[in-house]
C-alpha cells in the first residue's frame, strides 16, 4: 500500500494534505456512527427498565452521565427522544460521509485531469527521435483508460486507511463489549483474510494483461481507422475482422477472470462473517450468560464491521489488478522525462538574418550506426528560394528536421550570422518557421481554423488574404460555407491539391520568416504546379520570407536561387538551374527525365 502511495506521488505530487481531510472526516463520521450505534444499548436498558431512570442510575455510571448532559440541554429523557437522538447521530454521520465521498470524487477527477494533462505536455516537450518511437492507439490508451486505473491505484490505500480508522473505532467498541469474544473474532478474521491470497496474486497478473491487451486493442483500432482505403482495396477485411475478434475475444476472458477474482473474495467472505455471527451468538448466550442488550449491541457493530472488514481483505487486490496501470503510466511519464527536448537557448530571435550556415553536419538515427548526413555543408541566404533536391533516401528530410531544431546532429554545427541554433530560445526560433509537409496534417475543423492554426491572432481579412497568396481562394470561395466550411479530419473533403493549398495558406498567415515546404507540388497537376511556383516566385520578390524547397520536382524548383544536391547523405553540388544543368551528371539527367514526363 505505501508502495502504491509513494509511486503516485513521484508521478503526480498528490498532496498529503489531501489525505489527511479525507482521514479526518472519516474519523468523525465513525465517532457520529459509533455513538449512533452504541446509544442502542441505553435504549435497550431504558426499555428493560420500564423507563426507570432512578434505577439505571444508581446501576450504570453511564446512565447518571447520560441523565446529566440530557438536563444540560434542557431535554427530559424518554424513549422518543433517545430514538431521535440515534437518528441524528447517524444522519451527522451521513452528511460527514457524504462530504468525504464528494471530496474524493473531485480529488479523483482532479487528479484524472491533472495526469492527463501532464502526459500529453510532456509528449509535446519530448524530442521527436522518441515520439516517433510512440505507438498513437497505445498512448491513447494510456490516456483513457489506464490514466483513471492508476488513480484508482492511489484512492486505494487511501481507502484502506479509512478501513483501519473505523476498523480500530469499532474494534474498540468490541474490546469494552466483550474483551473475550472480540480477542476470538479478531482470530477468525486473520485466518479468514489468508483465504483470497491466491486470488490476489493473480489479480496482479491479469492486471498486467489487462494493461498489454487494452494497448493492442488501442492501437490496432487507430491504425485500421486511418486506413480504410489500405484493408478495403488489399481485400483484407475478413482477416482483419478475425484478428480484431481474437483481440476483443482475449479482453473479455481477462476481464472476466479479473471479475471472477475480485468476486471470489466478497462471495467467500459473506458466508464466513455470517457463519461466525451465529457461533458468537450462540457463545454469548449460552456460555458467556450475556444479556441480550449486550449480545444485540455486539451483533449490530459486528454486521456494521463486515463490509470494513471486506475493504480491508479486498484492498489488496483491487491494487494488484490496478498496479499493472500504475506501473505503466509512471514509465511513460519517466521516459518522456529522460527524452525532453533540450531547451538552454536565450537569445531573442527576431527572424532577421543574413544567411544559415550549416558546417560539416554528421546525424544517425537512434540505434543505427550508419550516418544519414555526412559532413554536410552549405548556406541560405535571407529571402531567396534555396531547393534541395537529390534522390530519395538521400537525406533530404533529415535535413529539413535539423533547420527547425527537431533533430540535432550529433557533429558540426548550424550557424545564423555566427549564432549557434542552440543559443536561441527554442520556442521562439521555431515561432519564425512555418513547415508544410508534403502531406498536409489538418485537424478537424473549418478552413479558417486551419489557417488561424499558423496565427491565432489574425483576422477574417488576414485569413483571406493568406488564402489568395496561397492560390486557394477561388475554390474556398465556391463552397456552400466559404471559408467556415467544415473539412473532416485531415480535410478528407479536399482534394490533395487543395489540401497542399490550405496548408501553405496556414505558413504563409503565420508570417513566419523562413518558410520550409516539403514536396509541395507533389499533389497538384502540371498546371496547378506552375501557378504554385509563380506564388513562391511572387512572395520571394515581395523579400518577407526565405523560402527552402525539398522537391524532386526539378522543373517546380528550376527558378530557385540557390539548388543543393544532396545524394547518399553528403552535397554532392550547388548552384542554380543553368550551373547544375552544365555541371552536374545527375541533375542535367533527372531534369531531362522530368521533361519527357511533361
Amino acid at each position: 500500500m505505501l508502495k502504491a502511495f509513494i509511486m503516485y506521488n513521484q508521478v503526480i505530487g498528490m498532496r498529503l494534505r489531501s489525505v489527511v481531510i479525507i482521514l479526518m472526516l472519516t474519523f468523525i463520521s465513525s465517532v457520529f456512527e459509533v455513538f449512533g450505534i452504541g446509544i442502542f444499548y441505553p435504549i435497550f436498558q431504558y426499555i428493560k427498565s420500564e423507563e426507570n431512570l432512578n434505577i439505571l442510575a444508581a446501576d450504570s455510571d453511564l446512565w447518571a452521565r447520560l441523565i446529566e448532559a440530557f438536563s444540560f440541554l434542557d431535554l427530559k429523557i424518554s424513549l422518543v427522544v433517545l430514538l431521535v437522538t440515534a437518528f441524528l447521530l447517524f444522519f451527522t454521520r451521513q452528511i460527514i460521509l457524504y462530504v468525504r465521498v464528494l471530496y474524493q470524487a473531485r480529488l479523483a477527477s482532479y487528479l484524472q485531469k491533472t495526469l492527463r494533462y501532464q502526459i500529453f505536455s510532456k509528449y509535446l516537450n519530448s524530442n521527436l527521435s522518441y515520439q516517433e518511437t510512440l505507438s498513437a492507439g497505445g498512448l491513447t490508451n494510456i490516456m483513457i483508460n489506464e490514466v483513471p486505473q492508476a488513480v484508482s491505484a492511489i484512492s486505494i490505500p487511501i481507502n484502506f486507511l479509512i478501513h483501519v480508522v473505523m476498523f480500530v473505532m469499532y474494534f474498540v467498541v468490541l474490546l469494552m463489549i466483550s474483551f473475550e469474544m472480540t480477542l476470538l473474532s479478531l482470530l477468525v478474521f486473520a485466518l479468514a483474510s489468508r483465504i483470497p491470497q491466491g486470488w490476489i496474486n493473480k489479480s496482479k497478473i491479469i492486471g498486467k494483461k489487462l494493461v498489454d491487451i487494452n494497448m493492442a486493442v488501442s492501437t490496432f483500432i487507430v491504425s485500421r481507422f486511418k486506413s480504410p482505403r489500405l484493408v478495403r482495396l488489399s481485400g483484407n477485411e475478413v482477416i482483419e475482422k478475425k484478428f480484431f475478434l481474437n483481440l476483443v475475444n482475449k479482453l473479455h476472458s481477462h476481464n472476466v477472470t479479473a471479475s471472477i477474482l475480485s468476486n471470489r473474495t466478497d462471495m467467500v467472505m459473506e458466508p464466513i462473517v455470517v457463519l461466525m455471527s451465529l457461533f458468537f451468538l450462540y457463545i454469548a448466550y449460552d456460555l458467556l450468560s450475556m444479556s441480550i442488550e449486550i449480545i444485540g449491541l455486539y451483533m449490530i457493530v459486528v454486521v456494521r464491521l463486515l463490509p470494513i472488514i471486506k475493504g480491508l481483505i479486498m484492498s489488496r487486490q483491487r491494487l494488484m489488478s490496478a498496479l499493472g496501470s500504475l506501473n505503466i503510466v509512471k514509465n511513460r511519464i519517466d521516459d518522456m522525462d529522460k527524452s525532453s527536448e533540450k531547451n538552454s537557448g536565450i537569445l531573442e530571435f527576431d527572424g532577421a538574418f543574413n544567411r544559415i550556415i550549416f558546417k560539416n553536419i554528421s546525424y544517425h538515427y537512434p540505434n543505427c550506426n550508419d550516418n544519414t548526413l555526412n559532413s554536410v555543408s552549405f548556406e541560405i541566404n535571407s529571402g531567396e528560394i534555396t531547393a534541395i533536391v537529390g534522390p530519395s533516401g538521400g537525406g533530404k528530410s533529415t535535413l529539413i528536421d535539423l533547420l527547425p531544431r527537431l533533430r540535432v546532429p550529433q557533429k558540426g554545427g548550424m550557424f545564423i550570422d555566427g549564432n549557434n541554433f542552440d543559443k536561441f530560445e527554442i520556442n521562439e526560433f521555431r515561432g519564425k518557421i512555418a513547415y508544410v509537409p508534403q502531406n498536409p496534417q489538418i485537424f478537424e475543423g473549418s478552413i479558417s481554423d486551419h489557417v488561424q492554426y499558423g496565427n491565432p491572432n489574425i483576422g477574417e481579412h488576414e485569413i483571406k488574404e493568406a488564402c489568395k497568396l496561397a492560390g486557394a481562394s477561388y475554390f474556398i470561395e465556391e463552397l456552400s460555407d466559404s471559408y467556415n466550411s467544415l473539412i473532416g479530419e485531415d480535410a478528407i473533403k479536399l482534394s490533395g491539391g487543395q489540401r497542399q493549398r490550405i496548408d501553405l495558406a496556414r505558413a504563409l498567415a503565420s508570417n513566419a520568416q523562413i518558410l520550409i515546404l516539403d514536396e509541395p507540388t507533389s499533389n497538384l497537376d502540371i498546371e496547378s504546379s506552375t501557378n504554385f511556383n509563380t506564388v513562391l516566385s511572387s512572395i520571394r520578390d515581395q523579400g518577407k520570407q526565405t523560402i527552402i524547397i525539398v522537391s524532386h520536382d526539378l522543373f517546380g524548383v528550376s527558378n530557385s536561387d540557390k539548388i543543393i544536391v544532396l545524394k547518399d547523405g553528403i552535397v554532392e553540388d550547388m548552384g542554380n538551374h543553368d550551373y547544375l544543368l552544365d555541371n552536374n551528371d545527375w541533375y542535367s539527367k533527372a531534369y531531362s527525365s522530368s521533361q519527357k514526363i511533361i
